[in-house]
């Protein structure tokens, strides 16, 4: 089972981030300051150790005792001097014969050198390092002169290249404690740092904070209300685009704007030292009127700015009428519950004391409460279908009601024979109910109902005078896509369920334009395959569903 990395924490990361900076950049000073520091003191250990043998080459002492018959007794002491006080491994003079004059070591003076001397015999000088009997050393080989110029001997100081490194990186301590201690200074700073920004960000780790950012930047823009804010300063720091849309701007010209770049009323709103207002005040924009309410923002209990939240009002005014309707709506609904309750204590009676005759003619007395039906005036013939005829008579009943007129094309004929089943009902059903409601009070719907005598397919056509349609076809058919305003959560599936039943048929779905100026759409349903023989022909498996949409 794969396990789902945790993010690590701002402090944790942010700090180590400074740590590693902090290290790989004293690292590189200290490693170069060290280096530097190094060549710096071989160099200068080399330059002595030169100076040196220079000094003692030049000696007239040591010039004169080489022209002499025991030199080892003049020189000697003067090597051992120096070589105590100079601190250097050893210095040998050496005679124009290849043997040794003078030694740190008593045993080797008159033995031949282990290095060669013959160039400098010549007159040449060597700087470098050699193997001798003292170990691996940087030496230095002079030649000695008389006062004519003439080489009379030879002189060689060296060092052990071990101690010279020993003497540099000693010389290089400090810089490596100074490194050190940088780093661990570093390391408190860094810290601090991280410890501030962490306050700074109230806590919010980096994952945290880019979904906040994304949840922040999708409410702000799918929200019916503008949002101005403004940070301590005084400053616009926010604008949302419905505030952007109310103020006839864009939100790019007004964040980081002083408030003067705001209508005056908002601007007085957003300068105010009120902390809370729970009072809407009334707004005139230049786009319309909104509803302003102001508040003071607070984070950590202090004040980090305000904030105007705007409704516009023509929004707020269709909200509220339709209110009142819902609410006028609700009240009659009431009264004729109350007077439809009273009828049936009255009809209830008249049966209890079997007075039949005096019931039907009380009911035959009360209003009907609707429009006639259009087309019960209509010769239904055309019609052949029992369950077809009663389905198109209940919703020209309907329909009559909401002022809405159903007239049969002169086209129209079905023949009784033809099978109609559930999805059939269902076609017609949907689009009738959809035409009634796109064309709205006086409005009229045509229904054209044909068969093909090619394939006994049932052509449905149904038109209105209504707006048109609004979407392409391939929106209308998706689920949960409605035109209406009002309680969409109850539309959207009516057409999708007719496109279902025409594809499951084989059929096809067209629509366009209608002579009466609306829209129209057009069904052809093929016939499904022969029912059992349990069930009839004409007889539907489940009643139809009447699913309005779009």
């Amino acid at each position: 089972m794969s396990r789902t990395r945790a993010p690590r924490r701002l402090r944790g990361a942010l700090f180590t981030v400074q740590m590693a900076i902090i290290v790989a950049l004293v690292a590189v000073v200290a490693t170069v300051g060290v280096v530097r520091s190094a060549a710096s003191t071989q160099a200068a250990a080399e330059d002595r150790i030169y100076g040196q043998a220079l000094t003692l080459s030049r000696l007239p002492t040591v010039i004169e005792a080489m022209r002499s018959d025991d030199p080892h007794e003049q020189i000697q002491p003067i090597v051992d001097a120096a070589v105590s006080a100079g601190d250097f491994r050893y210095i040998t003079v050496v005679g124009m014969d290849n043997l040794r004059v003078a030694h740190v070591d008593p045993n080797e003076v008159g033995e031949p050198v282990s290095s060669d001397h013959s160039a400098i015999r010549a007159g040449e000088e060597f700087r470098g390092v050699e193997e001798g009997t003292q170990g691996v050393t940087y030496r230095v080989k002079v030649p000695i002169r008389d006062e004519s110029g003439e080489v009379v001997g030879t002189l060689s100081v060296g060092e052990l290249v071990d101690e010279l490194r020993e003497e540099a990186l000693a010389q290089s301590l400090p810089l490596a404690l100074a490194s050190l201690l940088a780093i661990i200074a570093g390391g408190v700073l860094a810290w601090f740092v991280t410890s501030w920004l962490r306050r700074k960000l109230y806590g919010v780790e980096p994952d945290q904070l880019a979904q906040l950012l994304q949840a922040h930047r999708a409410v702000m823009e799918s929200t019916e209300e503008g949002v101005i804010t403004t940070d301590d300063a005084g400053r616009v720091q926010l604008v949302n685009a419905e505030a952007a849309r109310m103020l006839g701007a864009t939100a790019a010209d007004l964040v980081g704007s002083e408030l003067d770049a705001l209508p005056e009323e908002l601007a007085e709103l957003l300068a105010d030292d009120e902390p809370v207002s729970t009072e809407l005040r009334l707004v005139h924009l230049e786009r319309g009127s909104v509803y302003v309410q102001a508040r003071a923002t607070t984070a950590d209990g202090r004040a980090i700015g305000r904030m105007l939240s705007l409704r516009d009002r023509s929004q707020l005014d269709d909200a509220i009428a339709r209110l009142e309707a819902q609410r006028e709506q609700a009240q009659l609904l009431r009264i004729e519950a109350h007077e439809f309750e009273n009828r049936m204590h009255v009809l209830s009676g008249l049966l209890e004391l079997g007075e039949y005759d005096e019931a039907r003619a009380y009911l035959e007395s009360q209003p009907a409460g609707a429009h006639p039906s259009e087309v019960s005036r209509l010769e239904l013939d055309p019609i052949g279908p029992t369950l077809l005829a009663a389905l198109v008579s209940a919703h020209a009943d309907a329909a009559a009601r909401e002022h809405v007129t159903i007239e049969l094309a002169p086209e129209c004929e079905v023949p009784a024979e033809l099978a109609v089943d559930a999805d059939d009902l269902l076609v017609v059903a949907n689009l009738v109910t959809n035409a009634v409601e796109a064309t709205g009070f006086g409005g009229t719907v045509r229904l054209t109902l044909a068969v093909d005598p090619g394939d006994d397919a049932l052509e449905v056509v149904v038109e209105d005078d209504g707006p048109g349609l609004p979407l392409s076809p391939e929106r209308l058919t998706t689920a949960g896509v409605t035109t209406k305003p009002i309680d969409r959560e109850r539309h959207g599936i009516g057409l999708r369920s007719v496109r279902e039943v025409v594809d499951a048929r084989g059929g096809e779905l067209r629509f366009g334009e209608s002579p009466l100026g609306g829209a129209l759409v057009e069904a052809v349903l093929p016939r499904p395959a022969a029912n059992s023989p349990d069930e009839p022909a004409d007889q539907p498996t489940e009643p139809p569903a009447e699913e309005p949409n779009a």
